[in-house]
């Protein structure tokens, strides 16, 4: 890149490079995308909304508060974020330097319904990852290490996209197709052609019974 990103907040690409806000190396040292002091869930970490980056810290003087239903003996840094609309999260701890557990939590921070938990994302690999479809709400990112001497580095890389609803009429995940033309939607039940002998468009395509592609599979 020739230019640092000018705000890492503002979803924009700012300088052009293709990578917006933390997701962009040149917010690597900013405090936007370098999170501090938040050690307990009383004081966690806010990502943007329906966030997607990466965020780095260190656990090291942090202390262990938290525990996931998978592991979790060790210091730990959490993270809230707020899901605007139904989407698939996807978050890992690739790049740390220590032997990892992520855990995610809804509603309570502290005693909220555990949604994931991971350890070693595969057997040898001890970084960690978790995801899943996420309803709109308040949820938990929990860094944490594996036992006492687990701390050190990490980055948290995060992405969460946005589901398309393939009846509502409005793009949802923003890639320029509505309901039934966009990909997403290919599969769901609103975009299939119901009856191939009953003179209507079913689903909406603009096209009827056996004109229809769902007729012909």
């Amino acid at each position: 890149y020739c230019a640092p990103e000018s705000d890492c907040l503002d979803g924009v690409d700012n300088d052009a490079d293709g990578a917006t806000d933390c997701l962009d190396p040149g917010c690597r040292p900013t405090a936007d995308c370098n999170a501090s002091g938040n050690d307990t869930c009383a004081v966690p970490f806010v990502l943007p909304d329906d966030p997607s980056g990466t965020w780095y810290g260190d656990t090291t003087s942090l202390a262990g508060d938290y525990r996931g239903t998978c592991a979790g003996d060790g210091r730990d840094a959490i993270f809230e974020l707020t899901v605007s609309a139904r989407g698939e999260l996807s978050a890992d701890l690739r790049g740390s330097t220590f032997d990892t557990v992520l855990y995610l939590r809804s509603a309570a921070c502290a005693t909220g319904t555990q949604v994931a938990c991971n350890d070693d994302v595969s057997r040898g690999t001890v970084w960690s990852r978790v995801g899943g479809t996420l309803d709109p709400g308040t949820y938990y990112l929990f860094v944490d290490g594996f036992d006492a001497a687990a701390h050190g580095r990490y980055a948290l890389n995060v992405d969460f996209a946005i589901t398309e609803i393939c009846d509502d009429a409005v793009d949802n995940d923003g890639d320029g197709a509505t309901d039934c033309a966009d990909g997403d939607c290919r599969a769901d039940a609103a975009c299939v052609e119901s009856s191939c002998g009953n003179s209507l468009d079913d689903d909406g395509d603009g096209a009827t019974d056996c004109d229809d592609i769902d007729c012909t599979l």
